[in-house]
């Protein structure tokens, strides 16, 4: 019989059913539907061998593949049974979030992907370095969030509420979220159950006439819900309005204004949101620690990281828009996605064939191919790790030639 080729895509991976969903997948499942596809009669190939049959030079039933998008940590029971099964799959890495030697929370190690590819059965794809993110862009004269590969991200024209004097992030850039705390801004205190109150009071770094405030949501607790918020400024309510039960998580949120509002440079500007209605969920928003010292963020959550009331030395992640503003340049886009590619690229090479190594205390001499990165141990302790390369790694996925260099094939794939 005729048959399609099948290509199976997971995210998380778990062994309790209380904790499935869209995309968290339980090992059973996966076990089952890999086991029936063979039952099938289907061949199991890596992703590299998938366009050979599909653009017809390998003859044949069509084969099926499994990829694993994003490097989640999660992944490890499944990727552990498909090794012991001699079953091939390919991991769709996006190489910011292994950062070097501590991945952030949630994603593979570097020294755990490499297990896997050193087995000769994980192939990695290219999932961006660190353009896995949403932007801002215009849709239908209207500011909205958007994915950063989708198209040029749009630049407003506004006050920037995180903006330092100095090497602030772009709009654009995931970094803006390196390190930020989830400030809890409006929605139900889960402790209390009581409608929360915030404020965050900063300086502009300009003038402006602003219409709109953009920020950008983070993971939320307790139970999404329909919340009633006003937020004003200076005391002067600016939106007054709903937000629906499917609440966004990292993506950015616009509040339009009722009427544009006019903030100077430099003069203190407190923003407030009031919740009108209770709940069962505490909306939070990205806020970056504060080297300036010339912002404070206030809530009344109790159940948050800091103590209700006491100020949060925090910048929000927040963008007061005039309205106006330009789409990135297609020049400067095309750009900085050459320049994620390449980053890409290098952090593969880099870290893949790394030995790591700890050390505690400091490492007073560098060989040319060594890096330090700092760190605290679980006890307090201030350490230092360190990484000694193996080997160089040659990305040539499509090529056989000979370069006269020592190669090895570490399983390296552009998705």
């Amino acid at each position: 019989m005729s048959r399609y080729p099948v290509i199976l895509c997971y995210h998380g991976v778990t062994d309790k059913r209380s904790e499935t969903d869209e995309l968290v997948s339980h090992i059973d499942d996966i076990k089952a539907q890999i086991t029936m596809l063979q039952n099938q009669g289907y061949v199991f190939v890596s992703p590299s061998k998938f366009p050979e049959w599909y653009e017809g030079r390998t003859a044949g039933n069509p084969p099926a593949v499994i990829h694993f998008d994003d490097a989640l940590e999660s992944m490890d029971t499944a990727a552990q049974w498909l090794i012991t099964e001699a079953i091939p799959f390919g991991i769709a890495v996006i190489a910011s979030r292994q950062r070097k030697r501590i991945p952030e929370d949630g994603y593979l190690s570097w020294k755990q992907i490499a297990s896997y590819v050193d087995t000769g059965l994980a192939e990695l794809l290219h999932h961006t370095y660190d353009a896995h993110h949403y932007v801002l862009n215009k849709e239908d004269g209207s500011t909205a969030s958007a994915p950063f590969l989708e198209a040029p991200p749009w630049i407003e024209d506004g006050i920037v509420m995180w903006e330092e004097k100095k090497g602030s992030p772009k709009v654009y850039e995931r970094r803006l979220l390196e390190d930020s705390l989830a400030f809890p801004i409006f929605g139900t205190d889960p402790e209390t159950g009581q409608p929360i109150e915030s404020s965050v009071t900063f300086q502009p770094k300009k003038t402006a006439l602003v219409q709109e405030l953009t920020i950008f949501a983070c993971g939320h607790a307790g139970v999404p819900h329909e919340v009633e918020v006003e937020i004003r400024i200076n005391e002067k309510s600016v939106f007054s309005g709903s937000l629906s039960a499917d609440w966004t998580e990292n993506e950015w949120i616009v509040f339009s204004f009722t009427e544009r509002m006019k903030l100077k440079q430099g003069k203190e500007t407190t923003v407030r949101f009031i919740t009108k209605n209770q709940g069962n969920g505490t909306f939070r928003a990205h806020a970056r620690l504060n080297a300036e010292q010339d912002s404070t963020a206030v809530s009344t959550d109790v159940s948050a990281d800091i103590e209700a009331g006491a100020l949060w030395p925090v910048k929000l992640i927040g963008l007061l828009g005039s309205g106006e503003g330009s789409p990135m340049s297609s020049k400067v886009y095309k750009s900085l996605i050459r320049e994620d590619v390449q980053l890409w690229n290098s952090a593969v090479q880099t870290y893949l064939g790394a030995e790591w190594i700890e050390h505690k205390g400091k490492i007073e001499n560098h060989t040319p191919d060594q890096q330090e990165t700092a760190g605290t141990s679980e006890a307090g302790e201030k350490i230092h790790t360190s990484f000694i390369m193996k080997r160089r790694l040659i990305l040539q996925p499509n090529s056989s030639s000979s370069t006269g260099e020592e190669r090895e094939d570490h399983g390296i794939h552009s998705e």
